[in-house]
Order: C-alpha cells, then structure tokens, then sequence
C-alpha cells in the first residue's frame, strides 16, 4: 500500500476515531441520557467521517513528487482538510444556510456545539500526519518536514488552535445575540399587526406577554382569534397546550414558543419554551 495512501486512510479513520472518543468524553462531563448521546453518535460521527473523507482527499496531491519535496506546498495541503471543515462551517454562519445549521450542533445546541468537537479531532489528526510525513521523508535535511519544530511547537499549535476555534465560536454568537438584543428593544412591546405580519418579531414580545399576564382568563375562540392558529396542539391529562411559533432559535437548533395552558377551554397560565 502506498505510504501516501495509507495517510489518507489514517486521517479519515483515526480522525472519525478522534471525533467518537472525544463526544464520548463530552456528552459524559454534561450528563446527556443514553437516548440524547445515541443520537448525537448517529449523526455526529457518519457526519465527521464524510466530511473528512471529501476534504482530506487533496492529501492524494502528495503523490507528485514536486509537492512533497516542497515544504511550503506539504504544509499546504496536510492543513487543507482543517481548513476545508473551518471554510464549511464559515458559509453555514455567514450565508444562514438554515437547512444545514444542524451540521453546526447537533443535539441540546447551547449544551452541546458538536462542530467544535470535529475541528478538534480534525487538528489533533493533521498534527500527526505531519510526524507520518517526517517519518516518511526521513530525517535528511532536504526532505524534513518540520526541520526545527519540537513536541513543544506542535503543542503550541494545537493549544493556539483550540483557543483561536473557542474565542471565534463565542464570538460569532456573541454578535449574534447582541444583534438580537438591538432589534428586539425596538419591538418589545406586544403588538397585534406585528405578531402577525413577523415570525421574528415575536420572540420579542414574548417577555412582554408573559410579564402582563396577558391572556389568562381568555377562552381558546378568542386566542386563536387574536393570535392565529397555534403551530402545535396537544391534550394531556385535562390541560391542553397551544405553541406558537416564532422565527428565533435557541442557539441554532430549536425554536421559542409561546406555550399557551387551557383548561376547560380557558387560558389558566401563559409562558416561554423552547422545543
């Protein structure tokens, strides 16, 4: 088997590897139930393990001789496939691609941002291929990879890297929600024309609806008359329950509601969820 082809199958297998140990690790420090792991596991690792299939596939370029001579090209093209899964998940976040936000988390989202897991899997990865490499060329001055480079420089690399990946996810949903913030002090106020022309509106006149108690007392007719058909509606036990949906995500995954509580027809408590 081809030493270059042997690397590509080690970074796509020890990274889908990586990525199952350190979920495993995760989902075990926030306590997730068996039935939420599981399908983190189910989506999560399949997930990771394509991806890197696709993006560690330019790995094959190492065959022509001219760019694994070059250091400059090597250095390319073994953190190409790091990069490939930061540029993904970049156009996800800047472009809104709302049908692949689950790629972003999956599972309880502000629990669990499983992406982040996969950048790191996919760093711990490239800095071993970089030993494989330097293994493979030996250790001539022409041919090493990383000619001066220490176990302390690549530890360094790995630290600055986890930090770099930490700060910008944190960042990103920091502006995010401070945006938010700006745009629902301009809407906080419950406003009928409003609830009805905007999904997105909603969310921020939630707080106020809730706060003055509004609606208690109402029957179902005149709810469903003043806000609109209700998005979800089930009966347990004697209480009914009505969601209204609005357009914002806690996170990026599920949605906030306006839960409405009926008995015998009437409104008896009023409340924010998210589902």
């Amino acid at each position: 088997m081809s030493k270059i082809l042997k690397l590509y199958l080690s970074v796509v297998f020890l990274g889908t590897i990586t990525n199952a140990i350190l979920i495993f690790g995760f989902l075990k420090i926030l306590k997730f139930g068996y039935k939420s792991a599981i399908s983190v596991y189910i989506y999560s690792i399949p997930g990771y393990f394509i991806k890197s299939l696709i993006f560690s596939s330019i790995i094959f370029l190492l065959f022509r001789k001219r760019y694994l001579e070059n250091k400059f090209i090597r250095n390319i093209i073994l953190w190409s496939p790091l990069i490939l899964f930061v540029t993904w998940y970049t156009l996800i976040i800047v472009f809104k691609i709302e049908s692949l936000y689950v790629d972003l988390s999956f599972g309880y989202t502000a629990r669990f941002p499983h992406f982040i897991i996969q950048l790191l899997s996919c760093i711990i990865v490239t800095v071993s291929s970089l030993l494989f490499i330097k293994k493979v060329l030996g250790n001539s001055r022409k041919n090493d990879l990383i000619e001066n480079a220490s176990k302390i420089t690549m530890l360094k690399t790995i630290i600055i890297s986890i930090v770099v990946i930490i700060v910008g996810y944190n960042s990103i949903f920091w502006f995010q929600r401070t945006r938010l913030k700006t745009f629902c002090n301009q809407h906080s106020t419950f406003n009928l024309d409003e609830w009805h022309k905007d999904e997105k509106v909603r969310y921020c006149m939630l707080d106020d609806i809730v706060s003055k108690k509004m609606f208690l007392g109402k029957s179902e007719k005149e709810l469903i008359k003043t806000l609109g058909q209700p998005f979800t509606s089930d009966i347990l036990f004697d209480t009914k329950y009505l969601k209204f949906k609005t357009s914002q995500k806690s996170g990026q995954y599920m949605h906030w509601y306006l839960t409405v509580e009926l008995k015998d027809e009437i409104v008896v408590l009023v409340r924010k969820s998210v589902d």
